[in-house]
């Protein structure tokens, strides 16, 4: 498990034993034998119904609320006033109207990147988290490029973090990833307190949720003046931001309601085999951008 400064092994112990309790960590001792460790844990957390990325992240938020970030006392670690003060790995300032910054990180690690909005707006966080743990155990020294963009509007992103910023999160390889962020010491995207960018124009999918038992396909509905079979492109991203579907579909059919028009797409069951939980999809249909989220439940 890679460190980052101030935490070790234990404090990822204690993070497991209080979110799965003590039976995860004797579960992994029983995979060691036959498995490298970062697998084991890899493993044991599949078992517990999550995967490893999704938790190195929320153990990156657990991290960052210590020692004067105390703030939830009780919400994350027991006797987090007392742990070092995590250190990002990067601060830096943004500069309107959007600015990029190209980072690097191992694999099986997260990066904490800084960035210092104007004095008004304050301090964004981002936890950015490789989870490729086999990279990590054949080559634990390789890097993995990604992007990440900030601007000073809520419709150039892939996701608002406030009134007045959004953020685009792009990496090479789509798989591994996680992000989460964190404004002004407040979770707005990413754990348990994700939050679904706000909806332009009047968007959903049906059937919700998405059972696998009964429903072979799913529905995307977005409010729109385009034609019949006029291609958009149609982005699925998980809540950890990883994305599940990347493709161009065409609009099957529209209606209109109370004098709006509204289009509909088709995704079939083999573009939407995806694990159990919620996503969120992102349509754009020239230069109008449709956001909205769906849940998938495998029964």
């Amino acid at each position: 498990m890679p460190s980052t400064d101030g935490y070790s092994i234990a404090i990822w112990n204690i993070f497991l034993q209080k979110n799965f309790g003590f039976e995860i960590l004797k579960r992994q001792w029983d995979l060691i034998p036959g498995n490298a460790a970062l697998k084991a844990i890899a493993l044991s957390l599949d078992e517990a119904g999550t995967n490893f990325g999704n938790e190195l992240n929320r153990f990156g938020i657990w991290s960052y609320f210590t020692n004067t970030r105390n703030i939830y006392p009780g919400e994350y670690f027991q006797e987090a006033g007392n742990y070092p003060l995590l250190i990002p790995t990067a601060v830096m300032n943004f500069i309107p109207p959007a600015k990029t910054y190209e980072m690097s990180v191992k694999a099986a690690a997260n990066y904490f990147l800084q960035i210092n909005l104007p004095d008004q707006d304050g301090i964004f966080n981002t936890i950015i988290t490789n989870s490729d743990y086999n990279s990590a155990i054949n080559n634990s020294n390789l890097f993995y490029d990604f992007s990440f963009t900030v601007y000073n509007d809520t419709a150039s992103g892939m996701i608002s973090i406030s009134d007045n910023y959004s953020i685009l999160f792009d990496k090479v390889n789509q798989q591994f990833w996680n992000n989460s962020g964190i404004l002004n010491n407040v979770v707005v995207y990413g754990d348990t307190s994700y939050l679904i960018p706000d909806i332009n124009l009047e968007t959903f999918a049906y059937p919700t949720p998405i059972k696998r038992s009964s429903f072979n396909s799913l529905r995307i509905v977005f409010q729109d003046n385009a034609e019949i079979n006029k291609e958009v492109s149609v982005n699925i991203y998980s809540a950890g931001l990883s994305l599940y579907y990347e493709g161009i579909k065409n609009i099957e059919s529209s209606y209109l309601k109370d004098n709006k028009q509204y289009c509909r797409i088709l995704l079939t069951a083999d573009e939407i085999e995806f694990p159990t939980g919620v996503y969120f999809y992102v349509i754009k249909s020239g230069k109008t951008v449709h956001k909205g989220k769906m849940v998938i439940f495998n029964d």
